[in-house]
This record gives C-alpha cells, sequence and structure tokens, in this order.
C-alpha cells in the first residue's frame, strides 16, 4: 500500500470535534518525525516497531499500540524500515475533554495492545470522497471509546487486585495474633478502618471461609498441636489459644475436631 493522506472538508461550526486529515505511512523515512504540533494526532501502529517521545518521555511501540502528540508538544517519532502507523490529526473543545476524561495526556500517550482494532482502521483509510470527514471522525470517536473499555478493565483488576491483597492482610493478621482473646471480626475491622461487613464479605469470597470460623480453625488447630506436644491441661490450652472461656473452648474444638479436648487429650496419652 502506498502513502495515503485524505484532507477532511472544513466540519460545521456547531461541531465541538473536528478531524482535519486520516494519514497512512508506508515510508519509513516520511514516517519519522519530530517537533511540535499544532493539534492532536491519534497513531495507530500497523507493522514492526518503533520510538515515540513526548514531552522528553520516551516510548517502546509495536504493532496494535496506540500513541498521541499534543499541541504545542515536543514530541517524535522513528522506527526500522518495517515501522508503519497511521494517524488522524484533530482539534475542538470536545477532544480536550475526552482526552481529559481518559487520563490521556504527556505522561500517559501510550496504550498497548489494541491488535483487534486493525481491521477497522484498515478499512476506513482506503475511504475516499465526501464522507472522508465521517469516517475518520467515527474511527477516532471509536479507538476513544475502546481505550474507555480498557480503562474499565484495567480498573476492575486493580480492583479485584487490591480485594486479594486486603483478604490476605486480614488473613495474615489472624495467622499472627490467634491467641489474643479480644481477636473478632469487630476488631479485625477497627484495625484495618473497614466496616465488619465488608471484611467479612471480602474475607469469604477470597478464601471461601467465614473469618470466625477461620478464627475458630487456627486456634484449634493449634490446640490440637499442643495436645499432642504433652499438654494435658484444658484451660490451659484454651488460654494459649486465645479463648478466655474453657467450656466454649471445649465446644468449638469438638465441633471442628469430633471430639471433646479432654478425649483428644486421653486419646494421645494412650498413644
Amino acid at each position: 500500500m502506498n502513502s495515503i493522506c485524505r484532507f477532511i472538508p472544513p466540519a460545521r461550526a456547531e461541531a465541538t470535534i473536528n478531524t482535519i486529515n486520516f494519514v497512512y505511512e508506508a515510508d519509513a523515512a516520511a514516517g519519522a518525525k519530530s517537533g511540535m504540533s499544532t493539534v492532536y494526532r491519534i497513531h495507530y501502529v500497523t507493522e514492526g516497531s518503533g520510538v515515540v517521545s513526548c514531552n522528553g518521555k520516551h516510548e517502546q511501540v509495536e504493532k496494535g499500540d496506540i500513541f498521541f502528540a499534543f499541541p504545542a508538544v515536543n514530541y517524535s517519532v522513528s522506527g526500522g524500515e518495517d515501522f508503519r502507523y497511521m494517524y488522524i490529526s484533530f482539534i475542538g473543545i470536545r477532544a480536550n475533554a475526552e482526552l481529559e476524561r481518559l487520563g490521556i495526556g504527556t505522561q500517559n500517550f501510550v496504550f498497548r495492545g489494541f491488535l483487534d482494532i486493525y481491521p477497522f482502521w484498515s478499512e476506513c483509510i482506503g475511504v475516499g470522497g465526501e464522507v472522508t470527514d465521517l469516517i475518520s471522525e467515527s474511527v477516532l470517536l471509536y479507538t476513544l471509546s475502546k481505550i474507555a473499555t480498557w480503562h474499565r478493565v484495567m480498573e476492575k483488576e486493580e480492583a479485584v487486585s487490591a480485594s486479594v491483597q486486603n483478604a490476605t492482610l486480614v488473613k495474615n493478621y489472624i495467622d499472627n495474633n490467634f491467641s489474643d482473646p479480644g481477636l473478632s471480626l469487630e476488631q479485625i475491622g477497627q484495625h484495618f478502618s473497614y466496616h465488619k461487613k465488608y471484611i467479612s464479605s471480602l474475607f469469604k469470597r477470597q478464601f471461601k471461609i467465614g473469618v470466625v470460623e477461620y478464627i475458630h480453625t487456627v486456634r484449634t488447630n493449634h490446640a490440637a498441636r499442643l495436645i499432642e506436644e504433652g499438654h494435658n491441661n484444658v484451660t490451659e490450652v484454651a488460654l494459649s489459644c486465645g479463648f478466655s472461656d474453657a467450656l466454649y473452648f471445649s465446644k468449638v474444638f469438638k465441633k471442628m475436631i469430633g471430639i471433646s479436648p479432654k478425649k483428644y487429650m486421653a486419646g494421645r496419652q494412650k498413644e
């Protein structure tokens, strides 16, 4: 494919985003650019790899990546002989607002992994005539919408990652503090400055067990280890595991293990 540059007719006065041209750079030499743009540009890499710089920040780009240039900001684009990209130049009040809304700026000007939109860009660059303005604006807005979708996916992944991290912190806190008689769902919530309902939901979603049940499990397992090591005083074992009430400890132990602490101790002594 040879280089293509389609100029867009002047937009209506009421339009708030205006596309100026839709360009395919098929020549590596022509694709090497540097300087200061007077408009916004959205670029889509179609082949090869290169380096883009914006306001002194350098980023490697490859096929499927999107990168931006901004008015009155120094930028440069360079790459090897196989480096190819398309771009759309645009201006307008809406352009400013949309880029700001998506967090696109001089410190965040490269977006990676958009191979799925190549067919759309490739098809649209070949359409000329009186609808070039409509086509170029459609490609611009569609690509911005894909970036917006990417933002939502990333936010969701970050939220899931944060939830896993928070649940793990709660688990570690229980593992390290199970012998504290004051350990409870309420106390854990206060420690992490979260409502107890949030802690409960977070923990159960991640570990498939409730907070209180997990505390009982950790305490009971520790009690069983103490008994196996030769401890045979129920009250002392209960206190060592965070139970302030020996009777309650016996009830929980029997529920978890299947027999009472006394019978467990007797069995270990016989062994």
